[in-house]
């Protein structure tokens, strides 16, 4: 890795570049026009984007209500991997969580994508139940949960 990864606030110029990297990486890639809305919308989700010289090379999106935060998700461009870019964004998801005083974090994970549970599970995020065929290719979902002491 030549360069520092820098983590941003998805804006309107990185549209066309997660949605395409969305086909790339997920089975069940959102949208386009779903990204759009989000990026461009008035939506509660955030996106935010990690770049490596100043390319994406990975994003994710997140919202927090109330004590919660859930995260939506976590991609890192497949020749970026292992850089240890899907973890600096998941800290800024978590740590933007904290500033709102959230107490848990939750989010979904294909029972196949054992990098990104044990990622999570790096994190403190433990099992908390499961979500048959979840996924359009009817594949499980295990939830996971991240809990933080109350202040």
């Amino acid at each position: 890795m030549s360069g520092k990864v820098k983590i941003r606030l998805m804006d309107g110029r990185d549209i066309d570049i997660v949605a395409e990297m969305e086909v790339q990486i997920f089975p069940s890639p959102w949208t386009k026009k779903g990204i759009s809305d989000i990026v461009l919308g008035d939506s509660y989700i955030k996106g935010i984007i990690a770049e490596l010289d100043k390319k994406i090379a990975g994003y994710g999106f997140y919202w927090s209500a109330g004590s919660e935060t859930y995260i939506a998700n976590i991609a890192v461009d497949k020749k970026h991997r292992r850089k240890k870019i899907g973890e600096k964004l998941l800290r800024y998801m978590l740590d933007d969580g904290i500033s709102q005083n959230i107490s848990t974090a939750v989010l979904e994970v294909r029972k196949s994508n054992m990098p990104a549970i044990e990622m999570y599970r790096k994190f403190g995020f433990v099992n908390a139940g499961v979500r048959k065929k979840y996924y359009s290719d009817n594949e499980d979902a295990i939830i996971m949960e991240k809990y933080f002491l109350e202040k």
